[in-house]
């Protein structure tokens, strides 16, 4: 196959690509075959549909160091020159010295435990596993090839953003199915153990690589200690606790604590609760198809999780009290403008919360989710249309008394708008 020039080429996916590592892979094989696990094809020319600059990355799997110098030489009798890890750990890379008929690829070395090798093959099987973020990566190389006028480092430094933000996702979603799957193992055979499911961002499918991970667990009343005990000795299973805190729940029949396992992300924190089964069934239910406090059951041996229709009049009296104390934040803004007049910034951005944001934040959640106007700030910017999340954005961004004094000002014509639009 012709080589190109060297320059920064993206081009549409080529089938030809899959193709030509096959061969180059084969050819690797005859010399090298025996001292080597596997030779992968990495890189976006991996992906069906992705498009890609028109080289071939491989890497060959070796299982330790001890067969390196073999494969070292081996290679140099086919023309390759061993140039080092080029400031990466555990990643030797090959450069070929003599012509052959293969298109450009680049060619390395890892040993089977190399980090780098773990996080290329988890970003290459995560563009496999999902065509939204594969699509989602092309995009970006096809404005960044507009952008970085043929700088290649530019382009490789200004991908690697979005590189990392998948690969720790893909690495914190693996994490936590190896928590759920350990948690169900030790807990569902324990006949005090009657539930255990997801809330949060697990729940309601909008997990990130800084999400942390909601668990609940219904227990018997007399088991409380043994089944905190069964839940700590399975998360030691996969690593060691290097955090524990235990909260003081507000609810009498809640017991919560917070963990973190070793060696995982420093998001991943585990907020566990225990709910004691005395805890009266019509004292709390889930809404039917709610996508903000929704549910993943993963076990439920009583009927513990149950459904309820979803009835916006029931939260008419509570949020009408909660629409006065706005109406009342909202004649209030001269104490905001009060503390900039005496130029106390810390008061001055106390009161903009109290008296600017905090109301606009609560009327949209009366507007938009009347269920949860006791969320406040969590999550407002994925519980309210776009425009309204921006123009909350562009309020809460100040930093002078100038920014303050201004979006006072801007945000009184909004709140009267909401206000009149709240109809209870």
């Amino acid at each position: 196959m012709p080589k190109l020039p060297n320059t920064l080429v993206i081009l549409p996916y080529d089938p030809n690509w899959k193709t030509e590592f096959e061969r180059i892979r084969d050819y690797l094989m005859e010399h090298i075959g025996d001292m080597v696990i596997e030779i992968k094809h990495l890189g976006s020319t991996s992906v069906p549909g992705l498009c890609a600059k028109p080289i071939i990355d491989l890497v060959a799997v070796m299982e330790s160091y001890e067969v390196f110098p073999q494969i070292v030489s081996r290679l140099e009798k086919i023309g390759f020159r061993h140039e080092g890890d080029k400031g990466i750990k555990e990643r030797e890379v090959f450069k070929r010295l003599i012509p052959d008929e293969f298109m450009d690829y680049h060619f390395y070395i890892c040993p089977k435990n190399s980090e780098e090798n773990r996080r290329h093959t988890i970003f290459r099987n995560a563009l496999l596993a999902d065509k939204s973020i594969a699509d989602e990566y092309g995009r970006q190389k096809m404005r960044l090839i507009e952008e970085v006028n043929g700088d290649r480092v530019l382009y490789t430094n200004s991908k690697s953003n979005f590189i990392l933000g998948v690969i720790e996702k893909s690495i914190m979603n693996d994490t936590k199915q190896q928590i759920i799957t350990k948690l169900k193992e030790r807990l569902e055979g324990l006949n005090y153990v009657y539930a255990l499911w997801l809330e949060g961002a697990d729940a309601n499918g909008t997990s990130d690589e800084y999400s942390d991970i909601d668990i609940w667990a219904d227990i018997a009343d007399e088991n409380e200690a043994e089944a905190i005990e069964a839940t700590e000795d399975a998360l030691r299973e996969i690593a060691e606790l290097d955090y524990r805190y235990v909260m003081s729940h507000s609810h009498p029949q809640i017991r919560q604590h917070i963990y973190h396992l070793q060696g995982t992300s420093e998001y991943l924190m585990i907020d566990f609760c225990w709910q004691l089964h005395s805890r009266p069934r019509n004292s709390y239910s889930y809404y039917e198809n709610d996508q903000i406090e929704a549910v993943k059951v993963i076990f439920d041996k009583d009927s513990i999780i149950r459904y309820k229709p979803y009835d916006q009049s029931a939260f008419t009296t509570s949020n009408a009290a909660l629409l006065e104390e706005m109406k009342y934040r909202y004649t209030q803004h001269s104490r905001v403008i009060k503390y900039v007049r005496r130029g106390l910034y810390p008061e001055a951005l106390a009161y903009y919360q109290r008296y600017v944001l905090e109301p606009l934040v609560c009327l949209l959640r009366i507007l938009y989710t009347p269920a949860y106007t006791d969320y406040g700030f969590v999550h407002i910017s994925q519980h309210i249309p776009k425009v309204s999340a921006d123009k909350l954005t562009y309020l809460s961004q100040v930093s002078s008394f100038g920014d303050i004094e201004q979006k006072t000002a801007e945000a009184k014509d909004w709140l009267g708008e909401l206000v009149e639009r709240v109809k209870l």
